[in-house]
């Protein structure tokens, strides 16, 4: 075994359990050092557990938001003293974004985020 395999399986390893323990510092380090080295890419289509390409699918999502939500050219479309509601683009490439003041405790509030695909029965 090459000591780019071996290496690739020991980063891949250590990324698992970062990923599991939820340790996100961890996550990013190990997902640097693997793009820092060319050699890891061809090693990566066969070695790579399922929960890496989660973390990159979702890396995409979180940069792409991330652009959006500092973009310029958001208009106010209502702001009061708990609410500010702001939209941009129109049609079928309209987006909004919410700042908010919610009066409950962060489990509640992540409770309602994390099941939002159920808006439609609430």
């Amino acid at each position: 075994m090459s000591i780019n395999m071996v290496s690739i399986q020991s980063l891949l390893k250590d990324f698992q359990k970062a990923f599991y323990e939820d340790d996100f510092p961890a996550q990013l380090s190990i997902h640097q050092q693997i793009k820092s080295d060319p050699s890891h890419k061809p090693l990566l289509r066969d070695q790579a557990p399922m929960e890496y390409f989660k973390y990159k699918s979702d890396l995409k999502v979180v940069k792409r938001c991330k652009a959006l939500l500092e973009s310029k050219g958001w208009s106010t479309a209502r702001e009061s003293p708990t609410i500010k509601i702001e939209s941009q683009g129109g049609g079928s490439n309209f987006l909004s974004k919410s700042t908010l003041l919610i009066n409950s405790n962060v489990f509640e509030v992540m409770a309602v985020i994390a099941e939002f695909d159920l808006v439609t029965t609430w």
